[in-house]
């Protein structure tokens, strides 16, 4: 599985690990934003999949520990769950838990994701393979 550019010449919004051994790689924000306090926001991030490989990854998308500490951001869900067959742009859905705004920049880090691998149950069976739109796109 690949994360690719939607645009190309955003070559410093690429997912990127921090270390050696990081679990995880960095997403930035594609835009210039403020998450004001006590109110979400949808983040885009200006990456995509590609490449899949295999039905049986996904990836996760997780909140950055220092955001949370610092300022109160986290995600609106928990953990964002992006599956193989969705090929739109990777967006964030970040809460500001905190009394202050906080402001982000064009290619400031804004969460984590990681890929992982899931096995699926036998007797649940599948009901559409069409994907648009994300965020409840298969039903709320």
């Amino acid at each position: 599985m690949e994360l690719t550019l939607i645009n190309e010449r955003w070559d410093f919004l690429k997912p990127e690990y921090a270390t050696e051994y990081s679990s995880a790689a960095d997403l930035k924000t594609a835009i210039d934003i403020t998450i004001r306090a006590k109110t979400r926001a949808k983040v885009p991030t200006g990456v995509r999949l590609t490449g899949i490989q295999e039905r049986d990854m996904d990836i996760q998308v997780r909140a950055r520990s220092g955001l949370a500490d610092k300022y109160g951001l986290m995600l609106v869900n928990g953990i964002g769950t992006i599956d193989a067959d969705y090929k739109d742009e990777i967006c964030v859905l970040l809460y500001n838990s905190g009394d202050e705004d906080v402001v982000f920049k064009v290619g400031d880090r804004i969460a984590q994701i990681i890929l992982t691998n899931r096995g699926t149950f036998k007797n649940v069976p599948v009901k559409i393979d069409v994907r648009k739109g994300g965020f409840g796109s298969t039903g709320t």
